[in-house]
């Protein structure tokens, strides 16, 4: 294909802008809410902060926990147990009908951000060093590239093509926006459009 009918990689400043608001808002929320979690899990340290980073739900964190430190997670339910201290209310979530995750039934919190429609790119774009969790502005760059579908390109390419015959034959006052009518069986070429009179009409 012609270089200059490729449709090009573009660069979206909003796209930037709303990523790093949502890689913010989930490195604050994470920091509040999730960090507490695993401290008390036995799990904070950079390894496993990055790891549950990129999760759905506050479940892999109770499993790592269960594997990795069995006799703290017991401990928990023992509390729980004797004392109804509500210790597992940070990896609850709202809806669930039983509050321990060793009864049937319970839900697991989502993590923060994880509806969010960005948080796949914002993820990508946090790092964790020293028990900070920061924004690596040069990967959430990377992010804020438009990259066009394989229909996006063929269509580019089309217009491109329609241009370049336009441009050749040097039409005079061409507006594309009405030359090209919608209708029930799909695009067709505009004949009041190209003949400049909106009131003009065929002749049966």
């Amino acid at each position: 294909m012609d270089k200059t009918k490729e449709m090009p990689i573009l660069f979206s400043s909003r796209r930037k802008v709303d990523i790093n608001r949502t890689a913010v808002c989930i490195a604050r929320a994470f920091t509040e809410s999730i960090y507490p979690i695993l401290q008390n899990f036995g799990l904070l340290d950079d390894v496993h902060v990055k790891k549950y980073l990129g999760i759905q739900t506050t479940e892999e964190i109770y499993k790592d926990a269960l594997s990795e430190n069995p006799e703290i997670i017991s401990k928990l339910e023992t509390t729980y147990r004797f004392t109804k201290v509500d210790v597992w209310k940070g990896i609850r979530d709202t809806n669930s009908p039983v509050e321990s995750p060793k009864d049937e039934g319970f839900i697991f919190a989502p993590m923060p951000g994880a509806d969010a429609f960005y948080f796949s790119k914002a993820i990508k774009a946090l790092v964790v060093k020293d028990g900070n969790i920061e924004i690596d502005t040069n990967i959430l760059t990377e992010e804020s590239i438009v990259k066009p579908t394989d229909k996006q390109k063929e269509l580019y390419a089309i217009i491109a093509d329609l241009c370049d015959a336009l441009n050749e034959k040097k039409y005079d006052s061409i507006n594309l926006n009405a030359m090209v009518a919608m209708t029930k069986e799909g695009f067709k070429p505009s004949i009041s459009g190209i003949m400049g009179d909106t009131f003009i009409s065929i002749k049966k």
